[in-house]
């Protein structure tokens, strides 16, 4: 069984006629009708009624009629998969990123990536630090984006992408709003939103102690904001959040909100050239990013 015998098959049972059929598979209809005596054969039964005109399925026939259908799909499914990925030149990204992580720091490198690659195919995968590990050693990521990441089973080596910032957030009615600074015991008994895996977050916890922080997480930074718009508690956010009249940004005191954000893969696994080119950019960005701190820090 090969598909043009299911085309052949299907253009049949749509067009109850093999002369017709032939027309539309741009064949000759001995050929068509060659073909489809072989399927038969092959599958040991009559597909259609040819003592009357139109010609009709057998019941044999109505009942593959279905699953060839699906055969074919998938065929079909297959080879545009495959066309895609010869017109990409194989080119194919699958990157996890943390929940916490803002992404539009990996922007720029995925841009130049994209511009070697013109039909790169990119996935992501928003997942928490202990899955993004796991994916990574079952290899269905080539690299996760993430703060760091430590494992006693395997690996990693890293390459720092940029520093990720985040704020604090209040509703202009809630009581810390009204100063610019608090210190960390002041947000003792107050319910705090984070992303899952938000490292802050888990900080001040750790630091109140005694289960003194309501902790709760959301699954989008627009979830986040949404709950403090109706003032049900604080939120740690991403520094470039938009945030509207209501909302205002709280320092605290001992807790610097930016973490370096790093590239991780296992160390000596193979990496695709989709995959090195990004590393590449990476890298380039990263260069890029010490050259313009260390001007400004000469510039002050």
């Amino acid at each position: 069984m090969d598909i043009d015998q299911i085309r052949y098959f299907l253009a049949v049972s749509r067009s109850l006629s093999f002369e017709r059929a032939a027309e539309e598979c741009y064949v000759s209809q001995p050929s068509l009708t060659r073909a489809l005596k072989a399927l038969e054969d092959e599958f040991g039964g009559d597909l259609f009624r040819r003592d009357h005109n139109p010609c009709h399925l057998t019941d044999f026939g109505h009942r593959l009629l279905p699953v060839l259908q699906r055969c074919y799909d998938s065929g079909l499914q297959a080879k545009a998969a495959a066309k895609t990925w010869t017109r990409s030149g194989g080119a194919a990204l699958s990157i996890g990123v943390a929940r916490s992580v803002n992404l539009d720091l990996l922007q720029g490198p995925l841009e130049r990536t994209a511009r070697e690659f013109p039909c790169i195919e990119v996935t992501m995968h928003r997942a928490s630090i202990a899955d993004l590990i796991e994916l990574l050693k079952l290899g269905e990521i080539d690299c996760a984006i993430a703060q760091s990441l430590e494992d006693n089973w395997i690996r990693f080596e890293s390459w720092p992408i940029a520093n990720d910032q985040s704020m604090l957030v209040a509703h202009r009615t809630h009581a810390l709003a009204k100063h610019k600074r608090v210190s960390i015991s002041a947000l003792a008994g107050e319910r705090l939103f984070a992303l899952e895996g938000c490292m802050w977050a888990d900080e001040i916890a750790r630091q109140l102690g005694d289960n003194r922080l309501d902790l709760q997480q959301q699954e989008s930074v627009g979830d986040l904001l949404a709950m403090v718009q109706i003032d049900c508690g604080l939120a740690i956010v991403p520094a470039n959040a938009p945030l509207t009249r209501d909302l205002v940004a709280v320092e605290v005191d001992s807790i610097d909100l930016v973490h370096q954000i790093g590239l991780h893969a296992i160390v000596g696994r193979s990496r695709s050239a989709a995959m090195c080119a990004l590393l590449k950019s990476v890298r380039q960005f990263a260069a890029c990013s010490k050259l313009e701190l260390a001007a400004q820090q000469l510039a002050a």
